[in-house]
């Protein structure tokens, strides 16, 4: 779910993976309703567990409406961290342009 008040988004997403796929590089989560501001080195954080890793500090670029996911030590959480059967919990707030 998502609710945008003025230029802020609060979302709230729960993901119940069958299967995690053979991709390559950092783990993303695309298409979020609202493009994020584009304001230069500003990150929108995002909180959120993961079933078999814990911890998730994930953040949405600037002028992206796309999630980065990150370990507990913000390395890249990838095809070999996630499992077939994950469950991954995330909210967070971002602002967006208008």
């Amino acid at each position: 779910w998502y609710t945008k008040i003025g230029n802020i988004v609060h979302f709230s997403i729960f993901l119940a993976l069958t299967s995690n796929g053979s991709g390559t590089g950092a783990a993303t989560i695309t298409n979020l309703p609202f493009t994020a501001i584009s304001t230069t080195n500003f990150y929108h954080a995002v909180y959120g567990s993961c079933s078999s890793t814990g911890a998730v500090g994930s953040f949405i670029t600037a002028n992206t409406t796309v999630i980065t996911m990150k370990t507990q030590l913000f390395a890249d959480h990838t095809e070999a961290t996630i499992t077939d059967t994950e469950n991954i919990i995330l909210s967070g707030s971002y602002r967006t342009a208008a």
